[in-house]
């Protein structure tokens, strides 16, 4: 038999003194509203990803012969640009995984509404293509359909035995990748020094984050795709350490701070802004 009898509880009322005027109420709610409205000021760096040289050291020797391109594996890309022997071997493209992989991390970025407003690339081939493939994964409405390329961002020129030889802004948007033609950056190809030290190196990086910071004040979600050195908040004074901190990035990894409101600090951390990334062979986290 269902008992229907139930006993009656004291609610303890609230006092007059603990209410909320409605003037309070609605200078509260206002301000939430205005909490809301504000974008997000939020950056995330990215390394590149598998770029074919590290998968393929001998790739240049064995697989171009002459202006042919035969591809020897199934994780070397189906076509290639059309370049001296001398900048694939400076300059390589992505592998197959590492375009895979970037693709799964837009689908990250993704899911966890954290698609980027404006994205900004380093010049190397690696890294554009890393960014271009990550696009492909968002929402079709995102309006960073764009890459800016950015050459404050290369890596430690001492790393490289010639003068940059990349492609321009205008010859890879001409291969089909969405890149800005118009963007204006802080740093010029010829402006890079050769002979750069590791701070100097860390200072050039440096100046043209901040660079980059100012152009996104009114951007949400601000994604760097760049080297590893760039991505790893490690101490580098010595060559050792700036190796050190390149090898502790996994390609694709991605990180995540808070932008302060002036643009000028990365704040506090984002903890693991997208899920990692794993097979039973390695794992990609953030």
């Amino acid at each position: 038999m269902r008992n229907d009898d139930y006993s009656l509880v004291d609610i303890p009322s609230i006092e007059a003194e603990d209410t909320m005027s409605t003037q309070d109420a609605t200078k509260l709610a206002a301000q939430a509203s205005k909490a809301t409205q504000r974008p997000f000021r939020k950056v995330l760096m990215m390394r590149h990803g598998e770029p074919l040289d590290a998968a393929f050291p001998g790739w240049t020797r064995l697989a171009l012969l002459g202006d042919k391109y035969r591809p020897y594996d199934l994780n070397m890309p189906l076509s290639i640009p059309l370049r001296s022997l001398v900048a694939h071997a400076d300059d390589a493209p992505l592998t197959e995984m590492g375009r895979l992989t970037a693709q799964m991390v837009g689908r990250g970025l993704r899911l966890a509404r954290l698609e980027p407003t404006m994205i900004i690339s380093a010049p190397e081939l690696r890294c554009v293509q890393t960014a271009a493939a990550l696009i492909k994964s968002l929402n079709n409405k995102n309006k960073a359909a764009t890459i800016c390329i950015e050459p404050g961002l290369a890596d430690w020129r001492q790393w490289q035995e010639t003068p940059p030889l990349w492609l321009s802004p205008r010859q890879l948007a001409d291969l089909g990748l969405p890149v800005d033609v118009q963007y204006e950056p802080h740093w010029s190809v010829s402006s890079l020094h050769p002979a750069e030290s590791v701070a100097d190196y860390g200072e050039r990086v440096a100046t043209a984050l901040h660079h980059v910071f100012q152009l996104t004040r009114d951007s949400g979600v601000v994604l760097i795709v760049g080297h590893g050195a760039t991505v790893s908040s490690d101490r580098m004074s010595t060559v050792t350490e700036l190796e050190l901190a390149d090898a502790s990035v996994p390609y694709c990894s991605v990180r995540g701070w808070h932008l302060s409101d002036d643009s000028s600090t990365l704040m506090a951390t984002l903890d693991h802004p997208i899920k990692p990334i794993h097979t039973s062979a390695f794992t990609i986290d953030s």
